[in-house]
């Protein structure tokens, strides 16, 4: 019997907060299972910022110009256009798939209240279903 996994969404802003907890969290030592879907949960994120940071780049050459050293650079006039573009961007929604992982298997993680509260939606048994 296969069993489906919810999606969740996501916004793209929040995406570095959680990758940067849950980067943490994958340096502790975790039960095998766990271990195993926080590794996919953390490529999925890892390829939308890859996607993120490429359309940045593409912003930056659309809005940029060329410096005396052969880099391109947003100046203040058109800062505006590409932070407007960045935003837009940024409030997108990407759907993921969510594997719970159970509080008891997160003991011993070194994890800050801030981290914890970008992970909140992934863990099962923190009064928080």
């Amino acid at each position: 019997m296969e069993t489906t996994i919810p999606l969740g969404k996501f916004k793209i802003r929040d995406l570095k907060a959680i990758e940067t907890s849950l980067s943490k969290l994958l340096d502790s030592r975790l039960p095998v299972k766990t271990s195993y879907r926080l590794t996919k949960f953390s490529k999925k994120i890892m390829k939308e910022l890859g996607d993120l940071e490429k359309a940045r780049l593409k912003f930056i050459n659309d809005f940029g110009v060329k410096n005396g050293k052969g880099e391109t650079e947003v100046g203040p006039e058109r800062m505006g256009d590409f932070r407007k573009q960045m935003d837009a961007l940024l409030d997108e929604e990407v759907e993921l798939p969510v594997m719970k992982v159970p509080l008891a298997d997160l003991e011993g993680s070194l994890l800050t209240a801030a981290d914890i509260a970008n992970l909140e939606f992934i863990i099962e048994g923190g009064g928080n279903e």
